[in-house]
């Protein structure tokens, strides 16, 4: 697991935070911060454009199964 941090600098001073994992929430897709109608529409608008974002079971082709592991995410709240 990634263990990330995060440092801010200015003029006169550094700030590093402690270290945290990342939360990866799938069916955010659009990364708006919440799961909604729009993460459903802005994933089916990638998978129809064919973009490698959309390739969630990271298989290769877009197909249905991709389409399947997004839904099952957005129901599970994730």
């Amino acid at each position: 697991m990634y263990q990330l941090r995060c440092r801010i600098t200015n003029a006169r001073e550094n700030v590093t935070s402690q270290p945290t994992a990342p939360i990866v929430r799938v069916a955010d897709f659009n990364c708006d911060g919440h799961i909604d109608d729009s993460s459903y529409f802005d994933y089916l608008n990638a998978l129809n454009m064919g973009s490698p974002s959309a390739d969630l079971d990271r298989y290769g082709p877009l197909d249905d199964f991709d389409r399947f592991a997004f839904t099952n995410a957005l129901n599970a709240g994730c």
